[in-house]
């Protein structure tokens, strides 16, 4: 039984380790997912989605971009391709907790709440308990 203990808790360690590493990413993408924001606020939805694309030429699909995407897609109405999206920052990074909120947004669309309620479940696990930094999305959610 020892083993296996030390066994369990050295995967844990590894599982946390995994989770906490970040990706230090080129300043232009960032700068490009704050273009393609004002785009997308603007309405101008191809612009926003041209802006994202051209980064995934350069420094191929990362969680921010993807998901970047996957918002540009809710916010003209595309929930379809929303979800697509959503997975496809899922298969980048599988911890991306913004990804997970607005899959919440779109369960609670179409009155799945049991959905919703799992994937902030799920939020809460990965983020340690401690959604601070989602508070503003989080009440977002509660008016839906």
């Amino acid at each position: 039984m020892g083993r296996a203990s030390k066994r369990m808790q050295r995967k844990a360690k590894m599982e946390l380790k995994e989770q906490v590493t970040v990706e230090i990413l080129p300043e232009e993408i960032y700068t490009a997912v704050d273009i393609a924001k004002g785009y997308k606020e603007e309405g101008k939805y191809n612009e926003a989605m041209e802006t994202l694309l051209s980064t995934f030429e350069k420094y191929g699909v990362k969680n921010i971009t993807a998901y970047e995407v996957a918002e540009v897609y809710y916010s003209s109405g595309d929930y379809e391709k929303t979800a697509t999206w959503c997975e496809n920052t899922m298969n980048v990074d599988s911890s991306y907790i913004p990804t997970y909120l607005l899959l919440t947004k779109l369960a609670l669309l179409q009155d799945q709440q049991d959905n919703a309620l799992a994937l902030l479940e799920k939020s809460c696990h990965i983020a340690g308990g401690d959604m601070t930094l989602y508070s503003e999305t989080l009440l977002e959610l509660m008016q839906i």
